[in-house]
């Protein structure tokens, strides 16, 4: 069996079990112990990351029940949660949630995963991330808040979600880079 990073790029059998979704051969891997949970790639990335970046719920809920880091960033400094609400894994993002993965942790930029979903216009993850207490108000390095991300890119949905989260309406407040969220 592969224990290590033998195969190319630094990719485990683990990990591209949970890549490719192959949940039973993950199962397999985990409880013969002939997989390293929490091996890390080339690029700092996890096989829970890869389960999530591929959409399979069943493959991140083995690696959470293995006790996978779900608080692991990899070089770009990303989590899983980040990547699941940056595809759009409704159900990922779920599931890390309830394993407490936690919604203030920040990318490189600032971003936070609220931020991150306002972003992309995901407005279920918008309103989960809110549910669990994500920051509303965090503001990334380059001064823009989630609303400000929102207006930009024209999430009018995610607007009223972070309205009704009670995000800051203070339309006076400029960025660092000069703008508001109306500019």
């Amino acid at each position: 069996p592969v224990r290590s990073q033998d195969l190319m790029g630094g990719h485990t059998e683990l990990m591209l079990g949970c890549l490719h979704g192959r949940c039973a051969r993950v199962q397999a891997l985990l409880s013969a112990g002939d997989a390293s949970v929490d091996a890390t790639d080339h690029t700092g990335w996890t096989a829970l990351m890869y389960a999530v970046y591929g959409g399979h719920e069943d493959c991140v809920a083995a690696m959470i029940l293995a006790s996978a880091q779900i608080e692991h960033v990899n070089d770009d400094k990303f989590t899983a949660l980040m990547l699941a609400v940056q595809q759009g894994r409704t159900a990922c993002m779920h599931l890390l949630l309830c394993a407490g993965a936690s919604v203030h942790v920040r990318a490189s930029e600032g971003e936070t995963p609220l931020i991150i979903a306002c972003q992309h216009g995901r407005l279920e993850e918008v309103e989960a991330l809110l549910e669990a207490g994500g920051d509303v108000n965090a503001v990334k390095h380059d001064g823009f808040t989630a609303l400000m991300v929102c207006c930009q890119e024209g999430n009018y949905k995610c607007v009223k979600a972070l309205m009704k989260g009670r995000a800051n309406l203070n339309l006076n407040y400029v960025g660092t880079r000069g703008f508001t969220a109306i500019m």
